[in-house]
C-alpha cells in the first residue's frame, strides 16, 4: 500500500543507539536538515508507514559533514627559530576537510600591522618555496586552507629570524705590511668586521701558507700576541672572519720581519 508518512533517523553510530535526529511526521520524500555537527560522519535510515503499519528499515547510508577547513598546523620554520636560510621551503600539515577543491592561502610579512610582503592564494601543496629574503630580519608567516565550503581560519602568526649575512673581508692594521725590526713576539691587529663572530689567524714562513707556524680559529678579538718568532726570518700573516652564516675570503697577505 502507499506510504502515508515517513520516519527519518540520523545517528553518529551505525547501530543507531543514540539519535541526533528523529522525525516521524515527514510526508514528503525529502528533508532539509540543519545544525548537524561538522567534521563528523552521520548514519541515516528511513521507515515508511501507513494505516496498516510501519515498513522495515531502509538500507543504512552514511555521509560526512564537511564544514570549512580546519586550522592549518605550521611545521617549518618553527616558532622563534633563528638562523633560517634566506632561501627556504615553508611547510605545514594538511588541513582536514579538504577533500574537495583544496587550496591554501600563504602570507609572509616583516610586520603584521603593515602590508604583506608575499601572498599566494592558489597553493595546492603544503609547501611554499621562497627565495632572497633579507638577512638578519624577523619575519612572520601564516596559512589557511580552503575547500568547497570556503576558507578556514588563518593559523596564528609564526615568527622566525633569518640568518646573518656572511661577514666581509678583514682589513689588516698592524704591524704594517713589509714591517722590519718588529718585536720577536709581535702583536697582530686587524679591524673588526660587521657580523664577524670569530676570526681565524694564520701565520707562516711561506706566502702560500703551505706550512703554518700559527693557526688559531677561536679568536673573538681583533688582536693576537704571537709566540716568540725567529730572528732574521720573514713571516706572512692573514685573517678571515667567520659567523654562523659562513666565512669570508682571506684578507690580504702581509709580511713582517722580526728584529735584525
Amino acid at each position: 500500500m502507499r506510504a502515508e508518512s515517513y520516519t527519518l533517523q540520523i545517528s553518529k553510530n551505525a547501530g543507531f543507539t543514540t539519535l541526533v535526529y528523529n522525525d516521524s511526521t515527514i510526508v514528503d520524500t525529502a528533508k532539509i536538515i540543519t545544525q548537524l555537527d561538522i567534521h563528523t560522519i552521520h548514519y541515516w535510515r528511513v521507515f515508511a508507514k501507513n494505516i496498516g503499519g510501519i515498513s522495515d528499515t531502509s538500507s543504512v547510508w552514511n555521509f560526512r559533514m564537511l564544514g570549512t577547513a580546519t586550522t592549518v598546523n605550521l611545521v617549518y620554520p618553527q616558532a622563534d627559530e633563528n638562523n633560517i636560510p634566506v632561501n627556504l621551503n615553508f611547510t605545514w600539515n594538511k588541513a582536514s576537510n579538504l577533500e574537495n577543491s583544496m587550496s591554501y592561502w600563504f602570507e609572509l610579512t616583516l610586520d603584521t600591522s603593515a602590508a604583506v610582503t608575499i601572498r599566494d592564494t592558489v597553493l595546492t601543496d603544503t609547501l611554499k618555496a621562497v627565495q632572497n629574503l633579507q638577512n638578519d630580519k624577523y619575519y612572520y608567516w601564516r596559512v589557511k586552507g580552503k575547500n568547497v565550503v570556503g576558507w578556514g581560519e588563518f593559523s596564528n602568526w609564526r615568527k622566525f629570524k633569518t640568518i646573518v649575512p656572511i661577514p666581509g673581508i678583514s682589513l689588516l692594521s698592524s704591524p704594517f705590511n713589509n714591517a722590519v725590526a718588529v718585536q720577536l713576539n709581535p702583536k697582530l691587529i686587524w679591524r673588526k668586521v660587521q657580523y664577524g663572530e670569530t676570526y681565524q689567524l694564520q701565520v707562516s714562513k711561506e706566502s702560500s701558507f703551505g706550512t703554518m707556524i700559527f693557526n688559531d680559529t677561536t679568536l673573538t678579538d681583533t688582536t693576537r700576541l704571537l709566540p716568540t718568532l725567529s730572528n732574521y726570518t720573514q713571516y706572512y700573516w692573514r685573517v678571515k672572519a667567520v659567523n654562523v652564516g659562513g666565512e669570508s675570503n682571506w684578507s690580504e697577505v702581509w709580511n713582517l720581519n722580526p728584529l735584525w
